[in-house]
């Protein structure tokens, strides 16, 4: 799983016909605005190629569930990013937050994620664009430190691969 990337908001518009159709515009919760900067962070630190950046925000033992509901541990997640970002010119990552349930102690998050990692042929020249977007729910725990990612199940995931080799 590639972690939670860059967040972009979509505004809804509501047209008012009168006063009683008419609806205020939903406010982001404390929690959710809290959320959205550490997931910030964490699309900073991909940005960078910063795998300990990435992964700042996770507990120790922190897992993910594939589509297919294998159980990944954070130590997998980590080489593996760490062997893609070696590979890349240039990462970029982008998430929104669909939904999120939360409590003072805990929220349920769905989050969906962009990204954009380009790579060169260092023989030819030519470069590589891999494109993708996963949906996944996480579940955050409020510590001592803050907001923590504790789990992670991706929901759906779409990968291509664009190359000029």
């Amino acid at each position: 799983m590639i972690p939670r990337k860059l967040f972009v908001l979509t505004l809804g518009l509501t047209i008012c016909v009168g006063p009683p159709a008419c609806a205020a515009p939903k406010k982001a919760s404390t929690t959710q605005q809290e959320l959205q900067g550490i997931c910030n962070k964490i699309n900073e630190a991909v940005a960078q190629k910063n795998v300990d950046g990435v992964f700042d925000f996770d507990t120790p033992d922190h897992t993910t569930t594939d589509k297919k509901g294998h159980v990944h541990e954070a130590s997998d997640g980590r080489q593996e990013l760490q062997d893609v970002m070696n590979l890349m010119d240039t990462a970029k990552s982008t998430s929104t937050i669909k939904s999120i349930t939360s409590s003072e102690t805990d929220a349920t998050v769905v989050v969906k994620d962009h990204f954009i990692f380009i790579s060169s042929n260092r023989s030819t020249g030519r470069t590589a664009k891999v494109v993708g977007e996963d949906v996944s729910r996480d579940y955050w725990i409020k510590t001592d430190e803050g907001w923590r990612l504790k789990k992670t199940r991706i929901l759906s995931d779409r990968t291509g691969l664009r190359k000029n080799f």
